[in-house]
C-alpha cells in the first residue's frame, strides 16, 4: 500500500463524501421525480451510493451489474416502497446514472475536438 500523507488523505475523504452527498441528493430528487412524494424520505438518497459501493466490492459481476439494482430494489422494499415499483426504479437509476457518464464523456469529446481545431 503506497503511503499518502495525511492532507491528501483528507482531501480525498471530502472529495469522496461531497460526491456520496451529490449522489444521494440526485438519487431522491430522481426518486421524487418519478415517485409518489408521500413515500420519499431524504434517507431514502443514501440507498444510491451504498448500492454503488455494493456493486463494486461484488467482482463477479462488472459494474456491479445486477448486484447494485437488487441491493436498491430490497432497500426501497424496505423503507416502504412495493417490490414492483422499487424494481422499476433500479432499473431506471441504472439507466439514469448511464446517461449521465454518457453525457459527460460526450462533452469531454466535444471539448477536446474543439480544443483540436482552435490549435491548428
Amino acid at each position: 500500500m503506497p503511503y499518502l500523507s495525511t492532507k491528501i488523505t483528507i482531501k480525498i475523504l471530502t472529495i469522496s463524501i461531497f460526491n456520496w452527498v451529490i449522489w444521494s441528493l440526485a438519487f431522491y430528487l430522481f426518486l421524487l421525480s418519478i415517485h409518489n412524494h408521500d413515500i420519499i424520505d431524504l434517507k431514502v438518497g443514501m440507498l444510491f451510493p451504498l448500492a454503488s459501493v455494493v456493486g463494486i466490492i461484488v467482482l463477479i459481476a462488472p459494474g456491479g451489474l445486477g448486484f447494485r439494482e437488487g441491493f436498491l430494489t430490497i432497500g426501497l422494499t424496505v423503507l416502504g416502497i412495493t417490490a414492483k415499483d422499487a424494481a422499476s426504479i433500479a432499473v431506471l437509476s441504472r439507466l439514469w446514472f448511464l446517461f449521465g457518464e454518457f453525457l459527460f464523456f460526450a462533452i469531454s469529446i466535444l471539448l477536446q475536438f474543439r480544443i483540436c481545431k482552435k490549435s491548428q
